[in-house]
């Protein structure tokens, strides 16, 4: 609630966000107690929400890329320290969420020819049908 610069100390900030968090959280407890039917909003936090905002972002670009004929795929569970010391990104304020690679697919994509034998499995043996172990053919 207070990181979008709000002019408040950082340790007031942490002291004024939990209280509103547990007053939410009380309120939330009685409301569900007391009224049983009434529904009350949750307060994430504003790394979570921008999370959520940040993949509809996503979406929309990758959309975008696949109209001009480019291929995208987004990749979670990244190391995102390892990637903010990289791009030199400042801790303070910045999250990485989610990165989305971009290029021509491996369809359209001009082919070498491979002198050495690939190490990839054969398809039959990693697409199953129906059981585990039962080769799609």
């Amino acid at each position: 609630i207070f990181s979008s610069g709000f002019p408040i100390p950082r340790f007031l900030a942490a002291i004024c966000s939990f209280g509103l968090r547990v007053g939410v959280g009380v309120t939330d407890w009685l409301g569900r107690k007391l009224l049983r039917k009434c529904a009350f909003p949750s307060l994430s936090s504003a790394e979570t929400w921008s999370s959520k905002q940040v993949t509809m972002v996503a979406m929309t670009y990758m959309l975008a890329c696949s109209a001009r004929g480019l291929a995208t795929i987004p990749m979670e569970g990244i190391n995102a320290s390892g990637i903010r010391k990289v791009l030199k990104i400042p801790q303070s304020r910045y999250a990485i969420p989610i990165i989305v690679s971009t290029g021509r697919s491996a369809e359209k994509a001009p082919r070498k020819q491979q002198s050495v034998e690939s190490r990839r499995y054969a398809r039959n043996q990693v697409v199953f049908e129906n059981v585990f172990g039962e080769w799609k053919k």
